[in-house]
């Protein structure tokens, strides 16, 4: 065996000879697993472990590395993200449009229904929601997408609001009303006002009916003739009127008063004028006919208290359907503003989308 060793050592450079035997009486065998190299003096290196992934032994373990799906994620701290909005059944261009119409439609129906008794709490939740788009607007992630998100959001409560207000002042607010007030009926033409101060349709007395020879009409600077019609007894002729039946531009200066239902020989009552909510949208003509109602008085030696009740001459058939009417109008106007402003909301993701996919291709995936 000694002659051995002598006999490789010749093949050997003697300062490899020199260093492999120093280092062979140091050295400590090494585990497979541990792949740190080993100094001169047979201690480990400090240099963090590399994972197994990265060993040949590891490979040859048939380790490998761990596959991290979905784009790099930015781990700055103190930044802020919001949860990522993504849908499995849209695409990018359906859920903006998808966003908009039901942010719109969930403003409007708020406005309409909820301005009456909680008038606050929908101011509240229009202010929350523009902060809320704001706020998702400027946070980390897919940023064209939000940004997109956040505008269409952003219109869908403003013009909800608008379109709220505009349907709660015109239709909402009355139909809210007649749901709440109440129906008199063989109310006498004589009777004071303050017994049907909390009504919402009237019916007189068989007696009652419309004088015609009392009706006039009053030219306004609006362009518009309102027209006024005393509520009178046949039977007993008295001076004292407290009911009036009004309407626009279904008269003339003297006479021939066609408003509502005043042709209809069944019509004995009529649907009382209520003031506007107060709105920005709302309007109220009871000073014109206040005018018109003081000029029939003057012409025909009437008297009226200033607080006189105007109604709407109605049948008895739209008496009974006049909540489901105001409800219809109501309904009406939230299909189709609500298409109206889906249609916008499609041609805007659509050219928002053909512009990203030129710019950034496979972003926006319409």
């Amino acid at each position: 065996f000694g002659s051995r060793v002598e006999l490789l050592s010749l093949f050997v450079p003697q300062g490899l000879r020199s260093e492999s035997c120093g280092r062979s009486a140091t050295m400590q065998p090494q585990p497979f697993w541990d792949s740190r190299p080993q100094s001169a003096h047979g201690s480990r290196s400090q240099s963090p472990q590399r994972p197994m992934y990265d060993s040949k032994v590891g490979q040859a373990y048939g380790a490998s590395e761990p596959k991290i799906e979905g784009r790099p994620r930015d781990l700055k701290k103190n930044s802020l993200r919001l949860p990522s909005i993504r849908s499995a059944f849209l695409t990018d261009a359906q859920l903006i449009v998808v966003a908009g119409t039901v942010t719109y439609i969930v403003t409007l129906c708020s406005y309409n229904f909820g301005f009456l008794r909680h008038p606050k709490a929908v101011f509240y939740f229009t202010v929350l929601a523009l902060a809320a788009c704001a706020v998702h607007s400027y946070s980390k992630g897919r940023r064209q997408l939000q940004q997109a998100l956040s505008g269409i959001c952003a219109c869908g409560v403003v013009l909800g609001a608008l379109a709220g207000g505009y349907c709660y002042d015109s239709f909402g607010y009355f139909s809210l009303q007649f749901n709440n007030l109440r129906t008199y009926e063989n109310v006498l033409p004589s009777d004071s006002t303050a017994i049907v101060a909390d009504a919402g349709r009237i019916t007189f007395a068989t007696e009652a009916r419309l004088n015609q020879a009392a009706a006039v009409g009053f030219a306004a600077e609006d362009g518009h003739m309102y027209c006024t019609a005393p509520v009178m007894n046949t039977v007993m002729f008295e001076k004292q009127v407290n009911f009036w039946a009004v309407g626009v531009d279904c008269c003339k200066i003297q006479g021939r008063f066609t408003c509502g239902a005043a042709a209809d020989p069944r019509a004995r009552g009529g649907v009382v004028l209520l003031e506007g909510a107060g709105g920005p949208f709302s309007t109220t003509q009871r000073g014109h006919y206040d005018d018109a109602r003081r000029k029939s008085s003057a012409m025909f030696g009437l008297t009226s208290s200033p607080d006189a009740v105007y109604l709407r001459w109605a049948s008895p058939k739209e008496l009974q359907g006049l909540t489901s009417t105001y409800d219809n109008k109501v309904a009406l106007f939230i299909v189709i503003t609500s298409m109206l402003f889906c249609g916008s909301a499609t041609a805007f993701a659509w050219l928002l989308a053909k512009n990203r996919r030129k710019a950034f291709p496979g972003v926006m995936d319409i």
